[in-house]
């Protein structure tokens, strides 16, 4: 009980203080059921009286209502009956009939008469000049400053309906007065020029949400919308953010400025118009009411539309790169083109015939362009809008495929460099792309896209791919045959071998020697700082075949179906096929599908590989043709770097034909290192080493030397110096530690050390050494012996006798000890 009553102590307060409250959450929040259901009373109370309060004022104002309305009713039809009878006494001839029927009465009344038809016939020229001046000339000025004349589109139809009344009601003026009829065609002629530019530009997407006939600032395409200033924008998922960045509408101000507009539409009493029509359907309809039967207005629309892109493709190809080219825009351009097709031209029920029908019903010209009383009313007819029109849809259609088709096939690179390749693999990979792009974006939009529905009944994407195949094939052929063709690399390695090497010294910049050269000879210091030195063949050569490589390795992974990393963060040429054929992966556009773009450059693929090694085999017998006959040293050095480089290369393919190669080039090599162990050591170096084996074999020593002399060693050590000049020479220093030939190069060192060096040359020495020591001591032993069959003469000298030595060995056998010694030193 307690609780009951505090409860409702708290309703009364909460009741007393008027308190309020701004959201149903908050009533729920603070209020018990019983106070809710007390407010609920409350307020349905004051709903109730309010609805009694305004039921009985309504009601008491109806009639009230009611009466004004008729009364504004009767001003009207008053007015207009004053306003005739004013008329007919300003130019119907008199009724008065004069007491006296005399000639000069009727002669009178004759002359009046005539005076009055005068008047009227000149009023009409002046009111057709009024006309011109104070409509049309005003909105021709609006049309020359740029911006659009009038806020509100619809209104160009009374402006459209206005040329046409005039030419019906005052064509005998226009056809008579010269200055009238130039004036009026030319301010139609630019009207007319207006409208045809409105409706070639526009490019917004048709909306069903919301339409107005506003018109609005980025409803114009420009050759700025089709230039992408980044490529990477491919790589978003939404391209339509432009859309989102303009203004919807004009602003205030261009109210203000076209206020006239509004002052017009007062003007044209009858006149009313839709304004929840589209722009585009207000540019069309006052453009068939202005050239009436002249044109087909949806052959007109479309011929206009593919004029516009001509002139904006023109001025890309002229002002942009191709690969710069937003063709996503482009088909956005040509899609919104067969929507407005389809949407106002493809059945009579559309907006574009139904406000056509509505608008041109018979129109009063007074009530039009005014001066009532001066000007005889006519009733306006226009017949036009029921005239059955002949238009191909689909072969028109087919024109706006046939236009982008041909323009980014003609506008293809020619010339076949890399350059080239880099930029025609670009607008491939732009061009699907964009498609796919818009595919997306349609169906997005519960839709299909009747340009990818036109391209799919055509062969044009097969063309397409199939004639980048064909660059990039011709390309790589023009790249690849120029390592065996004529001034290609086989040539300059040819001119290289022909050349002297020895009379050729190729000076590093920022060296001593570069700048002692400047002392020396000035002509050859600026020819090297000009880098046209002779002997830099031998530079150019490697390089040559270095940068031959790697644009073939370039060229090999542009054309990869799969690139290095899943992941695509930044877009360049070696990325273009790979993103393509993942974002492609289940396109089927007619006959064009992901299998028939794998296939083209799966193709492509293998017919550059096989190019690839057909141009390496060719090189290898163009070498092995070259080093038959060379025996100089430094030219075996040099072709040795170039096999060096060969083989480095293609280690680095992923080829089954990588393994037959390198056998081909393990036994060039192998034949060029035989010539060259064989040809360094000289016949100075041979003479040293002989002089050593000689001073060996005449130590007059029993042990038998284990260690090379210092002069062996330091023999060795000139000829490993005349290594490393010789491979200086050409410029390839690495020619010895290049792990690629590195064991066939110890390989035949070692042969020629065991054979040459050793079995040959020093065992020849020793044997020839040793075989003269034999006869020298075979001479001595002889010589011994007749000496000692000669009779020594006998001392006397006792002194002598007790002091003498004891007589030596016998000599024969120290000989024997010598030659015993010889031939174990000799084993």
């Amino acid at each position: 009980m307690t609780d009951t009553s505090r409860r409702q102590s708290h309703s009364l307060l909460i009741e007393d203080d008027g308190e309020t409250y701004s959201n149903v959450d908050e009533v729920f929040t603070k209020l018990n059921v019983s106070q809710i259901q007390q407010l609920t009373k409350k307020y349905k109370g004051v709903i109730e009286s309010t609805k009694v309060d305004l039921h009985n004022l309504v009601g008491s104002k109806y009639r009230d209502l009611i009466k004004i309305a008729e009364n504004i009713d009767d001003m009207y039809s008053n007015c207009n009956e004053v306003d005739s009878k004013i008329q007919q006494l300003s130019y119907n001839p008199t009724k008065f009939v004069s007491v006296y029927h005399d000639n000069f009465g009727k002669f009178d009344s004759y002359l009046r008469q005539q005076k009055s038809c005068k008047a009227r016939k000149e009023s009409r020229s002046i009111i057709l000049r009024n006309v011109i001046n104070k409509k049309l000339n005003k909105l021709n000025s609006k049309i020359k400053s740029g911006n659009s004349p009038l806020v509100h589109t619809s209104n160009f139809i009374y402006y459209a309906k206005v040329y046409y009344t005039i030419e019906n009601t005052f064509k005998d003026i226009i056809d008579k007065d010269e200055s009238i009829s130039q004036q009026f065609y030319l301010l139609k002629q630019n009207l007319k020029t207006y409208l045809e530019s409105e409706m070639s530009r526009y490019n917004l997407p048709e909306s069903i949400v919301h339409t107005n006939d506003k018109f609005k600032t980025n409803q114009r395409m420009n050759v700025n919308d089709l230039v992408m200033k980044n490529s990477q924008i491919l790589l978003q998922d939404d391209l339509d953010i432009e859309y989102e960045d303009e203004s919807d509408e004009l602003d205030q101000t261009d109210e203000i400025d076209n206020a006239f507009e509004v002052d017009e539409s007062v003007n044209s009493k009858l006149e009313s118009y839709d304004r929840n029509t589209s722009v585009i359907s207000n540019y069309l309809i006052s453009y068939a009411i202005l050239c009436d039967r002249d044109v087909s207005v949806p052959s007109k629309f479309v011929n206009l539309r593919i004029q516009f892109m001509e002139n904006m493709l023109q001025k890309l190809k002229s002002d942009s790169t191709l690969d710069q080219i937003n063709f996503y825009q482009v088909f956005k351009y040509l899609e919104h083109t067969c929507q407005y097709v389809d949407n106002y031209f493809g059945n009579k029920s559309s907006d574009y015939y139904r406000i056509l029908a509505h608008v041109t019903k018979p129109w009063s010209a007074t009530a039009l362009i005014g001066h009532k009383v001066w000007i005889e009313d006519k009733s306006i007819e226009f017949a036009n809008h029921n005239k059955s029109e002949k238009f191909d849809r689909d072969a028109k259609f087919q024109s706006l495929v046939d236009l982008i088709f041909k323009f980014t096939s003609d506008t293809l690179p020619i010339e076949h460099n890399y350059q080239n390749l880099s930029l025609t693999i670009f607008v491939l990979h732009n061009f699907l792309i964009s498609l796919k792009k818009l595919q997306d974006s349609v169906e997005i939009s519960g839709s299909d896209s009747k340009l990818i529905a036109t391209i799919s009944q055509t062969k044009h994407l097969q063309s397409l791919l199939s004639k980048v195949s064909s660059f990039i094939n011709s390309s790589y052929t023009d790249h690849v045959t120029y390592l065996t063709k004529e001034n290609g690399v086989s040539s300059l390695l040819e001119k290289t071998l022909n050349d002297d090497l020895s009379q050729c010294h190729n000076y590093q910049l920022f060296t001593s020697e570069l700048v002692d050269l400047m002392d020396v000879n000035v002509e050859k210091y600026l020819q090297t700082l000009s880098g046209d030195q002779q002997g830099q063949e031998s530079v150019e050569v490697i390089g040559e075949l270095k940068a031959w490589f790697d644009k073939c390795t370039k060229y090999n992974d542009i054309v990869k179906l799969t690139a290095n990393s899943s992941s695509v963060t930044k877009l360049d040429e070696f990325k273009c096929v790979s993103h393509t054929h993942s974002q492609l992966n289940s396109v089927s556009w007619g006959d064009f599908t992901i299998k028939d773009f794998d296939d083209e450059f799966v193709k492509l693929s293998n017919t550059m590989n096989d190019l690839l090694w057909d141009q390496i085999s060719k090189l290898l017998d163009i070498i092995l043709e070259f080093t038959q006959d060379i025996t100089a040293v430094d030219k075996i050095i040099f072709v040795i770097g170039i096999i060096n480089q060969l083989k480095v290369k293609i280690s680095s393919l992923n080829s089954s034909k990588a393994e037959e190669t390198n056998k081909t080039i393990d036994s060039l090599s192998n034949q060029l290192f035989e010539k060259l162990v064989n040809g360094i050591p000289s016949d100075d170096f041979y003479e040293f080493v002989e002089e050593s084996v000689s001073e060996c074999v005449d130590l007059e020593s029993n042990d038998i030397p284990v260690r090379p002399t210092m002069k062996i060693v330091s023999g060795m050590y000139k000829l490993a110096k005349t290594y490393l000049e010789e491979s200086e020479k050409s410029n390839n220093l690495d020619v010895f530690s290049n792990p690629e030939v590195k064991q066939i190069f110890i390989k035949n060192k070692i042969n020629w050390v065991l054979e040459t060096l050793i079995s040959d040359k020093f065992v020849s020495y020793v044997s020839s050494k040793i075989d003269g020591k034999k006869v020298g001591l075979q001479v001595a032993t002889e010589v011994d012996k007749e000496s000692a069959e000669e009779p020594e003469p006998k001392e006397t000298s006792d002194e002598t006798s007790t002091d003498a030595p004891a007589q030596p060995e016998d000599d024969s056998t120290n000989t024997k000890q010598e030659e015993t010694n010889y031939n174990s030193w000799y084993e």
